[in-house]
This record gives structure tokens, sequence and C-alpha cells, in this order.
């Protein structure tokens, strides 16, 4: 048992510092990619932390049920939530094919719903059913959607900028899966006290290094074809600039859309308001008024 509960003690640990650093990644690009990683940390460091509290308060002999129902129902329903919807969000945008707001939408409308079931449902044989069915649907249900989804979209991930830690998490994850499967039956195995806090300290591990290497990328220079000083003149918010500086190197729409992790109606809005603010008419004007050598913005402007 002290063994098990050092697990998750390092499993909260990796979980805190990875949801910090998600965090920190989303209020600075401000990225829905990063957003859904980010809460996604969330629910893996709230599962951590619900298991570490069980213990103590197994350890302290505490019997108020009032307070194990707070702390242990109080966390399920956020970190149930969190898993249930950010996961197949977070592999979306990973993909580059971001859900749609309906299909969000749905996806935390139904994972509340199954959160409602577990904690309201009763201690008799109908009540312990309705749980583990919530259980299920909420942890592996949409485990396996996730592992579908990767699996199905393999090579384009494989072909991404995050290949690396992307295979090792699609490995890692339908590992997990597999060995879980024992559980499902009742047989327990010598391993089975250490899989779910091992799977949690991977994840948040996993997780936050495609968020850093995304950081890094973004900030390695994506913008040299454009200058920022000039893009400002002409009023080009942050992510028109960041669009422009794609455009500017000869991506396609589809291929800026997937760099970005937004949707190619929404890269077709930017390049529209673009042209817009700056009087450009094709990509050579634009890269004519903004762009990284040379120009004439400042006349632009000025007229």
């Amino acid at each position: 048992m002290l063994g098990e509960f050092a697990a998750f003690i390092a499993a909260a640990l990796a979980g805190a510092v990875a949801l910090a650093l998600g965090v920190l990644y989303y209020l600075k690009f401000r990225r829905a990619f990063l957003l859904h990683a980010a809460l996604f940390l969330a629910a893996l460091f709230l599962t951590s932390l619900r298991f570490c509290l069980r213990y103590v308060i197994d350890f302290r002999g505490a019997a108020d049920p009032v307070l194990r129902f707070i702390l242990w129902r109080g966390l399920y329903v956020p970190a149930a939530v969190l898993f249930f919807s950010q996961g197949p969000a977070w592999v979306h945008a990973l993909v580059g094919r971001p859900l749609s707001r309906r299909s969000g939408a749905l996806l935390w409308i139904v994972s509340m719903i199954l959160a409602s079931i577990n904690i309201l449902a009763g201690s008799g044989p109908a009540g312990r059913i309705l749980r583990n069915a919530a259980d299920f649907l909420l942890m592996w249900a949409s485990t396996a959607y996730v592992l579908a989804y990767c699996a199905a979209n393999l090579r384009r991930l494989v072909k991404g900028p995050f290949s690396g830690p992307v295979v090792v998490s699609f490995a890692g994850a339908l590992a997990f899966f597999i060995l879980s499967i024992p559980g499902w039956f009742g047989l327990v195995m010598p391993f089975t006290d250490y899989l779910l806090p091992v799977f949690l300290l991977f994840l948040s591990v996993v997780v936050v290094l495609i968020a850093s290497r995304f950081f890094l990328q973004d900030s390695g220079g994506s913008g040299a074809a454009i200058n920022r000083e000039r893009a400002l003149a002409f009023g080009l918010s942050v992510r028109e600039t960041e669009v422009a500086a794609l455009a500017l190197t000869g991506k396609s729409g589809k291929k800026i859309a997937e760099a970005l992790f937004i949707s190619p109606k929404t890269v077709e809005t930017h390049i529209s308001s673009i042209y817009r603010k700056t009087g450009a008419r094709s990509r050579f004007k634009l890269f004519d008024l903004i762009g990284g050598k040379g120009g004439r913005a400042e006349e632009a402007v000025r007229h």
C-alpha cells in the first residue's frame, strides 16, 4: 500500500509541474491546442491527487463519511469531466482537425451526465452497476476513442512536428489499455496497483513534452519572413501576424491551419482581414509591405 501511495505522490508531483507548464504555455500563445493540453493535464493531476487524499484518509483512519465524500467524489467530477472531454479534443487539435463547437459541447454534456450518474447512484447492486458503467465510459471509452483516432491518423501524426513524443504516447497508452483488460474481469495482476499511477505520470510527462516542442517550434523564428513592427503599424493582431508570417513563407492555407492548430476557414478569415488592413491584394504585395527585408509599410500607413 505504501508503494502504491508513493507512486501516486510521484504522479501528482509530475502532474502539478506539467500542469503549471501547460498553463504558462497557453497564457503565452493562447492556442486552442495548448488550452486542451492544459485542461487534460489538470484532469491527470486531479486524478492523482484524488488517490493521494484517499490514502491519507485511510492512513489516518478518518471515518467521517462526509469528508470522504467531499475529497473523493468532489475531485472525481472535475477529473472525470476533463479527462473525458479534453482527451479527444486535444488529440483532434494535435492532428490538425479541431473538434467543432457542437462536438466539444456534446463531450462536456455527456461527461457531466456520466459523472452525475456515478455520484448519485445508490449503494445497492443497481447503483454499483450504474457507477461501474459510468466509470467505464468516462475512462475506458474515452481512452479507446483516442487510441482509435490516433491509429487512424498515425501516418499524419508521424509526419508532423511532434512525431517522437506522439509515437511514444500512443505506444504507452496502448500498452496501458491492454494491461488493464484483465482488471475488467476482476483479475488482479502483480502490476495492477501501480498501473494507474505510472500511466498518469507517463501521460503528464508526454503531454507536456509535446506542448514544449510546440513552444520551442513556435519560438524558433517562424516569423522571420515578417517585420513585426510594420505589421503592428498596419494594426495586425498577434494571430494575424502569425498567419501572415506563415503565408509569406509560401505555406498554403491548409498548412497554415495545421501549423497554428486552427481551422482552414479561420485562416481564410485572418488572411482576408490582413489584406483589408494592409491594402494588399496578393502575397507578393503583402511581402512588399510587411516583409522582413525592405517594405514600404511606413509610407503606406502615412498615406
